[in-house]
């Protein structure tokens, strides 16, 4: 089995694990704004259909104006 990394490079590795925990802070943040900009899309999907449904039932009733 062959490692990615000598030994050698283990402590350069270590140095780098702060930064990576830093990180993730940031990254949730940016998860959280593209759940939200998700919902936001599924949202607005939901009033466009609700709308058209909307003028859909209107347009197929009969006229009943006379």
């Amino acid at each position: 089995m062959k490692f990615k990394h000598s030994i050698k490079e283990v402590p350069s590795l270590i140095h780098e694990v702060p930064s990576l925990i830093k990180g993730v802070p940031r990254l949730i943040n940016e998860v959280q704004t593209l759940i939200k900009g998700v919902l936001s899309l599924i949202n607005e999907a939901r009033i466009f259909i609700h709308y058209f449904l909307k003028l859909d039932n209107q347009r197929n009733k009969p006229n009943t104006n006379f």
